[in-house]
């Protein structure tokens, strides 16, 4: 405890957050991340084509400025400008076209991917959270209704103290 009575996590000296058993300073971040890449695991190719994806856009975007620099060079600021002949200034504005709707597309496949991830792991995690809550009923499944306000308060003490730490039912954590 602190000098106001609050009290403080031993290894990093920071007061309890209300409702918490544990100090998220103070948790092994690797474990954390672990637990995260188990959620995440049926979604690894989601994932990974997402990223290899990013790496695609990031290099189609870099073509951009290269296929500017030709056309301004060569045919906007050409030094000879009556050679320069339509066909290839066409096909300048065209590659510059057809790469800017090719980014476009393949960042709508990359959001595809990623949105597909995020969504199943919303759901695991909901499935996840929802079985632990349902452990804390297991109980009443094989007792008798309570009768009277004695037995209605020792269910619902039996039934908290069986939901798993840092467990939020209603409103904020």
């Amino acid at each position: 405890s602190d000098d106001d009575g609050n009290d403080i996590w031993e290894k990093c000296g920071r007061p309890f957050q209300p409702g918490s058993k544990s100090c998220m300073h103070c948790s092994n971040k690797k474990k954390v991340v672990k637990r995260l890449w188990n959620v995440a695991s049926p979604y690894k190719v989601f994932i990974v084509g997402s990223i290899v994806l990013f790496f695609l856009v990031s290099v189609l975007n870099l073509t951009l400025p290269f296929i500017n620099k030709i056309l301004v060079d060569d045919y906007i600021q050409s030094k000879n400008p009556e050679g320069v002949s339509l066909i290839p200034f066409v096909l300048v504005i065209l590659s510059m076209l057809g790469t800017q709707l090719i980014i476009k597309g393949v960042s709508m496949v990359r959001s595809h991917l990623l949105i597909n991830a995020s969504n199943g792991m919303i759901v695991d995690l909901r499935k996840m959270l929802f079985d632990k809550i349902q452990k804390g009923f297991v109980f009443f499944d094989n007792s008798a209704t309570p009768t009277t306000k004695t037995g209605v308060t020792s269910h619902s003490h039996i039934f908290f103290a069986n939901l798993p730490n840092n467990t939020v039912l209603f409103g904020k954590g």
